[in-house]
């Protein structure tokens, strides 16, 4: 009986021996299966990082794109034969400087995102590379004080400053005097400019025509002058140049384009006979003619079956309850066309336009190298009796009937070059004023018309496309009661809710 009892203890023994080594298994291998459960989810976590470092998608979410390259930007970066390398210098001083870095710094990053590996980036710290600090601004002449942005690519350079990039407030001006606000940010127009100058090489020159009462590219302050365009196409990397064909009646050689703007004499008949030699030879003309002037240049330009009406275009416009007459002339219609693609969508105002019509060619038909740029809505009209413009009403036998061309092409096609390379025919824009493009009226739809429309004349096709766009502000005027106000809201209303809150949890915890 004694080994019975003796069997029945071993076996109870052996029995919960088993039990607990099959506990210990159990929870071994539940331990087991969370650290593995843990290393799977460490490496899924890892391999979704790695994938959206690899491949992602940059989306704007802004109200006006502050932080997409334009199309133009992009294009020309595309452009890149060799690669392009950006150096910042920047001092670290806690003024102003320090956020024109910050968008510099993002606006590159950019830069890189579009082109990749055709920009290397660079950033000389003058505390910390002090001895590359000091050939740099050896090599380039600049202060160690200076902010820079220099571009380098194949043997040419560009700097650009920082005191270019930005616009700020007026110091004094608003509550801010020691934290001016920025007003502007220009980098990407100041960048592109710079890498287009660069990729290009030599500028091309505009020659503008002067000396019979046409607007002065000169003069920047005047209301009817055009030389805010001078400072656009310093961007484009074209040179604008003054040209007086009554000393000497011959467009220069390497001129890449001739400009007549606003012209209030008529050219003598060498002057139009120069004209029309340079259009001859593959020449790009851009005429922007006013109401009410004669150029001489209008046969020339009928040769090409562009005509100038003697008109004035007007519209009977609704103001509240009131109907008035206006020559404030919309552009709305664009032409699917290079020169005018990328401002379709856009509203080009004309204070005064005359309205241009389309000839035929020699067979009567429409003559496909003649293409309407910019015509108005179909409410306008060509006025033609100027003398009385007090009591006009449209007349259907005299006035010429809407939708009107404002501006009009003349693309001669190509010629077959050198070396399977194309050539360029003639081209010639006529467009029925030239008041949109004087420093009082440029606006930035008008700014991209003429710069379009010039570098399609002179076949920049990368660079084409619509200007960056300065980035708006949105102030938030606050008075100092108001400050004050939410200052108190901010430190007495949040920790009070907060406390209260507090309470309440350990008082239902209690009960």
């Amino acid at each position: 009986m004694a080994d019975l009892g003796k069997d029945k203890d071993t076996a109870g023994t052996s029995q919960t021996k088993r039990g607990r080594g099959a506990a210990r298994r159990a929870r071994l291998q539940s331990n087991l299966g969370s650290v593995t459960g843990l290393v799977l989810g460490f490496l899924i976590l890892l391999m979704v990082n790695y994938l959206a470092m690899r491949h992602y998608y940059r989306i704007d979410i802004t109200g006006q794109p502050l932080y997409s390259l334009s199309e133009k930007t992009r294009n020309i970066l595309a452009s890149l034969k060799e690669p392009l390398r950006i150096t910042t210098f920047f001092t670290p001083l806690p003024n102003q400087r320090s956020r024109v870095q910050s968008e510099v710094d993002r606006l590159i990053e950019e830069y890189k995102e579009a082109a990749g590996d055709m920009i290397t980036l660079d950033h000389i710290d003058l505390v910390l590379d002090q001895d590359r600090a000091a050939e740099m601004t050896k090599k380039y002449n600049f202060g160690r004080d200076e902010n820079l942005v220099i571009f380098e690519y194949k043997d040419g350079y560009r700097i650009l400053r920082d005191t270019a990039l930005a616009e700020f407030e007026p110091m004094g001006f608003g509550a801010h005097q020691k934290n001016p606000r920025m007003l502007a940010f220009k980098g990407e127009p100041m960048f592109t400019g710079a890498i287009l100058s660069l990729i290009e090489g030599k500028p091309f020159k505009a020659y503008f025509l002067q000396g019979h009462g046409e607007r002065n590219i000169a003069d920047a302050s005047r209301e009817d002058g055009i030389g805010k365009l001078v400072t656009v196409l310093k961007r484009e990397n074209i040179e604008a140049v003054p040209l007086n064909l009554s000393t000497f009646p011959e467009v220069p050689e390497d001129a890449d384009a001739l400009v007549i703007v606003g012209p209030r004499e008529s050219y003598n008949p060498l002057e139009v006979e120069a004209i029309s030699h340079y259009l001859n030879r593959q020449g790009k003309v851009l005429l922007f003619q006013d109401v009410e002037t004669t150029s001489g240049l209008e046969s020339m330009i009928q040769r090409y079956n562009l005509k100038l009406n003697n008109d004035i275009v007007v519209v009977i416009a609704r103001v509240g309850s009131n109907r008035q007459l206006t020559g404030q002339v919309t552009g709305t219609q664009m032409a699917d066309h290079p020169a005018v693609r990328s401002l379709q969508g856009f509203t080009l105002i004309f204070p005064q336009a005359r309205s241009l019509t389309l000839l035929p060619g020699p067979d009567g038909k429409p003559d496909p190298r003649v293409v309407p740029l910019v015509r108005t809505p179909s409410e306008y009209w060509g006025e033609t009796n100027l003398a009385d413009l007090k009591t006009v009403t449209f007349d259907p036998n005299a006035d010429l009937r809407g939708p009107l061309t404002i501006a009009a092409v003349y693309d001669g096609g190509t010629l077959p070059g050198t070396g399977g390379v194309t050539v360029t025919n003639t081209r010639l824009l006529a467009v029925g004023s030239s008041l949109f493009l004087t420093n009082l009226q440029l606006s930035g739809p008008g700014k991209d018309f003429f710069v379009n429309t010039l570098n399609w004349m002179l076949q920049k096709d990368a660079a084409i496309g619509i200007s960056a766009k300065e980035p708006l502000q949105y102030p938030l005027n606050v008075s100092p009661m108001q400050m004050r106000t939410i200052s108190v809201l901010a430190i007495f209303l949040v920790s009070g809710v907060s406390l209260f809150a507090g309470l309440l949890v350990w008082y239902s915890r209690r009960k």
